[in-house]
């Protein structure tokens, strides 16, 4: 199974990698309008995306809902 990234969201959302980023770090809201937040954790839960966690830099499941 492929590993899910950012530009993969992004492509499928139809944004930029950056801004997939910037929501999913919680590091600006207003790069996105609500309606595309919800779409990019929508496809991140579709898609069954994983992120690194900084502090073990394993896998984990990305909590969303």
């Amino acid at each position: 199974m492929k590993k899910i990234t950012l530009k993969d969201i992004a492509r499928e959302v139809g944004t930029s990698v950056s801004t997939v980023s910037r929501i999913i770090n919680q590091n600006d809201y207003k790069a996105a309008s609500a309606e595309m937040i919800e779409e990019i954790y929508a496809a991140m839960k579709r898609m069954g995306y994983k992120a690194k966690t900084k502090d073990t830099k394993e896998d984990k499941l990305l909590n969303i809902g």
